[in-house]
């Protein structure tokens, strides 16, 4: 759905005092998946990957609808096949991802979900682009991403992060930009459904859970061209190839759940750029 909107905009003439406002007609696309038994074709679900830190293959089987949501599931001891950098390797445990095909720009992008408490799992609702996955990005910052993470047994805290730069550059590794809170206002995100939103602006990056501010950072990707993906996941980091995560309680993996899952009533988007 297109939406047309007003923006106002007033200069002054520093010599003359004189002001006046123009007011342009822009459009923003609005959308939302429900999520109400299968996928349309804005989504794509990956299938017989994984990556390097990850100890699960990502798998399309790992998808499935219930009461009208959607659910990425985690199984442990679920021996399969995965490629990892063109090459098939075996993981123990399986995972999901599924991300929207078309990129979005500058804008507000919203999820009602509940992800699982779970020694050495990692849940996200995130907005990424790297030129592993996405190869028309050459020329740009190989890793663009921001995210909402839900690691491990710390239920009350949740991870808003941004990363940017080039791991495979020694002057340009990743920034990593941690914004935690200690704190949920009582509540525990595995105990029930929250809207989280990525406010995504040119200059600065917002997060709100449930449409109140939590977080905000400077945008590190502002004088970037290239836009982005909605991504969700489910997964289980472990120490590999220099990649590390101490928050998610790698060492405490044997305690996970043998199979539990993230679950999605609705993701939706506010386009400013199109």
């Amino acid at each position: 759905m297109i939406k047309k909107y007003i923006a106002r905009s007033c200069v002054t003439l520093a010599l003359t005092g004189f002001s006046f406002c123009v007011s342009v007609v822009a459009k923003a696309e609005t959308w939302q998946e429900n999520f109400n038994g299968s996928f349309n074709t804005n989504w794509e679900v990956e299938d017989d990957i994984t990556w390097v830190g990850n100890r699960t293959g990502i798998q399309q089987e790992n998808l499935s609808w219930d009461g009208g949501g959607l659910s990425l599931v985690f199984k442990k001891n679920n021996n399969n096949w995965v490629r990892l950098n063109g090459n098939w390797i075996q993981r123990s445990h399986s995972g999901a991802e599924i991300r929207k095909r078309r990129a979005v720009g500058n804008g507000w992008y919203t999820a009602r979900m509940k992800a699982p408490w779970g020694p050495g799992l990692d849940s996200g609702f995130f907005l990424f682009r790297n030129t592993n996955f996405h190869s028309s990005d050459t020329g740009q910052d190989f890793w663009r991403e921001i995210d909402f993470e839900f690691l491990g047994v710390n239920t009350w805290n949740i991870h808003r992060n941004v990363f940017s730069g080039n791991p495979n550059s020694p002057s340009q590794q990743p920034a990593k930009i941690w914004v935690k809170t200690g704190s949920n206002n009582g509540w525990e995100w595995h105990n029930g459904y929250h809207n989280y939103q990525i406010r995504y602006q040119q200059d600065k990056i917002y997060w709100y859970i449930d449409g109140n501010w939590k977080a905000q950072t400077n945008n590190p990707f502002a004088t970037k061209t290239g836009r982005l993906y909605v991504y969700a996941n489910i997964w289980a980091p472990f120490n590999e190839g220099g990649f590390t995560f101490p928050d998610a309680q790698p060492n405490r993996f044997n305690e996970a759940p043998n199979q539990t899952a993230v679950r999605f009533d609705w993701i939706s988007g506010n386009d400013w750029s199109r």
